[in-house]
């Protein structure tokens, strides 16, 4: 789940890698269920949730999302906060 993040100034990408990465939360709440996102440190990290004290804070909040979530809100999420920053997630 975790992918680390490169800033470039590609037009088209970080809409594409933000879909990517939006299919593969959608994949783990439908397996985990209920899970917080954040972006720590170049990776993109997945929390459950509720979190115990002091665990999963780290990093910008992407968002929490339930199985019932729509795979758009979280493609979304993540387009705002990679276009707002001008980087891309990579994939390995």
């Amino acid at each position: 789940m975790n992918a680390p993040v490169r800033c470039v100034s590609s037009a088209g990408a970080p809409g594409q890698r933000a879909r990517a990465l939006a299919e593969r939360v959608y994949v783990k709440l439908q397996i985990l269920g209920t899970r917080q996102v954040r972006l720590h440190r170049g990776m993109l990290l997945t929390y459950p949730y509720p979190v115990r004290n002091g665990y999963g804070v780290r990093g910008v909040l992407v968002g929490v999302y339930t199985i019932n979530t729509r795979l758009e809100w979280i493609e979304e999420d993540l387009s705002a906060l990679l276009g707002d920053s001008g980087c891309m997630i990579l994939r390995r």
